[in-house]
């Protein structure tokens, strides 16, 4: 992808108005988990654009019937920011409080702060890898009626701890 592209792209995330609500990531399962960053990336496929979050699962606790994901595990969010409507708005909002709780910034952070953010975490060089963040995957319904397990991020007091990140990206390295 193109950078101009791929800046346009990050800009109307980062300018989207955030309109309350929930959705997204539907790949956790319902439960409690601390997750570390494998990868993040921006991606042009057929249907337009897709921010893609990939994590490690660190820490997982059951909160509903179902068992949640296994801890060492992969989970991804993936916030298809094309999509016509609300779901397109609910995606790059999304995508918005995720960067948030990485970096623990405020709910009214200035777009270009977001845009800044979304350049560096998926750069090819990966500066994000092993940063850590909380996430309550849920149960909701949709609007329409359907039934989805929506996660909503909070920051994690050690995502921005050097040594930390560097621990766990050296356990994802060898693959702990």
């Amino acid at each position: 992808m193109s950078n101009d592209a791929m800046q346009e792209y990050f800009k109307a995330i980062a300018e989207q108005e955030d309109e309350g609500g929930a959705g997204g990531g539907d790949f956790f399962r319902v439960g409690k988990y601390k997750a570390t960053l494998k990868k993040a990336e921006a991606r042009k496929g057929y249907k337009g654009f897709s921010l893609i979050f990939s994590f490690r699962i660190d820490q997982a606790l059951k909160t509903g019937a179902d068992e949640p994901n296994v801890v060492g595990s992969t989970a991804k969010v993936i916030f298809k920011t094309n999509d016509s409507g609300k779901k397109g708005t609910m995606a790059k909002i999304n995508s918005q409080r995720l960067v948030r709780a990485f970096f623990n910034l405020p709910e009214k952070t200035p777009a270009a702060k977001l845009l800044e953010t979304l350049t560096l975490l998926t750069h090819a060089n990966q500066p994000g890898r092993g940063m850590a963040i909380e996430c309550e995957a849920y149960s909701t319904t949709t609007e329409a009626g359907k039934q989805i397990v929506a996660c909503s991020f909070s920051h994690d007091p050690s995502a921005m701890d050097p040594a930390e990140i560097q621990r766990r990206r050296a356990e994802l390295d060898t693959g702990k």
